[in-house]
């Protein structure tokens, strides 16, 4: 078992850069991962990318950065 086996992570940013490497790392540490970007086509292909080695992900749109 995996110390983050029973944890959930959202990543910002999830996109590019530290937000994608950071999905994919917390995904190969058996942690379900909730990407979250501003690029849906982003947000599919990372969430692709994580889902075909078995991992857990789902994908979110969103721009954290403007308040309603």
């Amino acid at each position: 078992m995996s110390r983050c086996s029973k944890k959930v992570v959202g990543v910002t940013g999830a996109g590019s850069g530290i937000g994608r490497a950071t999905s994919i790392r917390f995904a190969t540490e058996d942690a379900p991962v909730v990407t979250v970007d501003v690029d849906q086509g982003i947000i599919e292909e990372i969430y692709h990318l994580i889902n075909e080695v078995g991992e857990k992900a789902h994908g979110v749109v969103a721009n954290v950065g403007v308040s309603p």
